[in-house]
């Protein structure tokens, strides 16, 4: 449905309300790309354009480009609410996410870490917890999983080291 008025820049790209790039440090109205406001998620009005704009990421401070087709899935494909703009830059949401992905496998596996006697699970939480530790500052309640884990892990070695040194020795 076509609307009739120039409020969401139905009659160009330069009319488009400031809000809709909301922190951008650059646009580049000559990319702009009609968009297709039947595909789109918006409760007072539509993102009638998309136009190359260019951000600064909250995490690294560097610049990156949001493109007029990465907009165009972001809205019509992915269906995000219309007045969304990206806050991070493409590696800073890959390591958001991998961040994201190591917390959930942590609180998935941690009880079972502590409590059993799987050696290479308790490697594997204190790894992640390393990658964690790395950056963020976890609470005290994490730390304390990762020493008891560090020393189970060495408890655990020791016994298998001395009953190796044993069998060795007896034969």
């Amino acid at each position: 449905m076509k609307r009739k008025s120039d409020t969401f820049g139905d009659f160009g790209p330069r009319k488009m309300p400031g809000y809709f790039f909301f922190r951008a440090v650059d646009i580049d109205f000559d990319t702009a790309v009609e968009a297709d406001i039947d595909k789109q998620n918006y409760s007072v009005g539509p993102r009638e354009w998309y136009i190359d704009a260019t951000f600064e990421c909250q995490v690294c401070k560097k610049e990156f480009l949001w493109s007029a087709s990465e907009q165009k899935t972001w809205f019509e494909d992915y269906y995000f609410w219309i007045d969304s703009t990206p806050n991070h830059c493409k590696n800073c949401r890959r390591e958001i996410r991998e961040l994201k992905s190591a917390r959930n496998e942590y609180d998935r596996s941690v009880t079972k870490a502590l409590s059993g006697s799987d050696i290479e699970l308790k490697k594997k939480i204190v790894k992640l917890i390393a990658i964690l530790e790395e950056n963020s500052n976890l609470p005290n309640r994490i730390l304390e999983n990762n020493r008891v884990l560090i020393k189970q892990i060495g408890k655990a070695e020791n016994i298998a080291s001395d009953n190796s040194d044993c069998s060795a020795t007896s034969i």
